[in-house]
């Protein structure tokens, strides 16, 4: 194995260097026990740096290495999943390289194992995507050239994000029919209720109505027909 002082690079390259050596450079056992180290000292940072600003390999290392800490560490999937790129992860899927595609994929699978809040808020982030198209258009184009063992996985984030997009749009539709609800006729002493104590009510309350009154309009838009003798 190659020291630092054989390697001529910047001190950052030197510094994932010696993470990559630490990580996978040695026996299973002794590898974990290194990576439970990096993360206590917080070298995920560092690789999570590496993987919003390396190239294509950089960021598939670096991914392999969240991975290793990951499974020695599963707290710091909450990390992760709030500080690491989102695109960065998705281009990887982009690459014609099998084992970058690999590394990407099991990022992914490992991330999607987060409490439900956490997880819900990952894979909103998630779809955005990368560039023009967003996550379920490269999923599903990836999916028809996948090799079958990696089906089960993409299918399983897809159908993540699907019932994700399924769970939003029928909130949404909820709230909408609450807001018609409270923004017809037939309830003009809630909406006069909400006026008044804006007006003239203790600050907490007129706050409160506040809030409720810009949560009601922000659905006017999509509003149709509505009896607007208020």
């Amino acid at each position: 194995m190659q020291t630092l002082f054989d390697v001529q690079c910047s001190p950052q390259e030197a510094a994932y260097y010696l993470l990559d050596q630490l990580l996978i450079g040695f026996d299973e056992d002794k590898n974990w026990k290194n990576a439970r180290q990096v993360v206590a000292l917080g070298g995920l940072s560092l690789l999570a740096k590496r993987m919003e600003i390396g190239d294509a390999s950089e960021k598939c290392n670096a991914g392999a290495m969240i991975c290793c800490c990951i499974r020695v560490d599963g707290s710091c999937r909450h990390y992760l999943a709030l500080n690491l790129n989102k695109e960065s992860v998705i281009s990887l899927v982009l690459e014609k390289n099998i084992d970058y595609n690999n590394h990407a994929f099991a990022l992914l699978t490992e991330l999607l194992c987060l409490q439900r809040t956490s997880v819900t808020k990952f894979l909103n982030e998630l779809m955005n995507g990368w560039s023009s198209l967003n996550t379920m258009q490269i999923l599903l184009i990836y999916l028809q050239k996948a090799q079958p063992e990696q089906r089960p996985m993409i299918a399983t984030i897809i159908f993540q994000l699907d019932l994700l997009d399924d769970e939003d749009s029928a909130t949404e539709i909820w709230q909408r029919k609450t807001a018609v609800a409270f923004l017809t006729g037939r309830n003009k002493k809630f909406v006069a209720a909400l006026s008044e104590s804006t007006a003239r009510s203790i600050p907490c309350l007129a706050q409160a109505s506040l809030v409720t009154i810009a949560w009601m309009s922000s659905f006017l838009h999509s509003i149709v027909d509505l009896p607007w003798s208020l």
